[in-house]
């Protein structure tokens, strides 16, 4: 059962653009966690966060796994299908995490989000 993190929580999609050397969890895992619940503090359980960077599938879903997420398959719209992820944390609140490879500042890779 997914629930909020926070009885006042709202639900948002975030889109996070480009990737923090510090995130790299082959050195700090629990600092790229501890940055993503800290996001989930205030989501639903209807929230998503996307990544968009061009770190590539492979090393993110290592990061991913690195963090404990569960893999999960989502289709996107039209020609996308997403790579996808749920991370529930310490609070059991669980949102969506999905991946793009891209380069964000692209407009025509911002369209087809």
């Amino acid at each position: 059962v997914m629930t909020s993190c926070s009885p006042t929580s709202h639900h948002h999609k975030i889109l996070m653009c480009g990737w923090r050397k510090d995130w790299n969890t082959d050195q700090h895992p629990a600092r790229f966690r501890r940055r993503l619940e800290a996001l989930m503090e205030d989501l639903d359980a209807t929230s998503s966060i996307t990544f968009m960077n061009s770190l590539g599938l492979s090393k993110f879903t290592d990061a991913m796994t690195a963090i404990g997420a569960v893999q999960s398959i989502a289709q996107g719209s039209g020609r996308w299908s997403h790579a996808a992820w749920h991370l529930k944390t310490s609070q059991h609140c669980e949102i969506s995490l999905f991946y793009e490879d891209g380069n964000p500042s692209d407009f025509g890779n911002l369209q087809t989000l």
